[in-house]
């Protein structure tokens, strides 16, 4: 399996521990990955 169109982005995640139980904590945690941006 596999995303099969050109410039297309697959992203899986899975959250555990604090990241799953605390939005703020989670958020902060995928702004700091992210850049600040989102794709979605």
């Amino acid at each position: 399996r596999g995303v099969r169109k050109p410039g297309s982005v697959m992203v899986t995640s899975a959250m555990r521990g604090l990241f799953k139980s605390n939005l703020a904590t989670r958020t902060e945690a995928i702004n700091l990955m992210t850049g600040g941006r989102r794709n979605g």
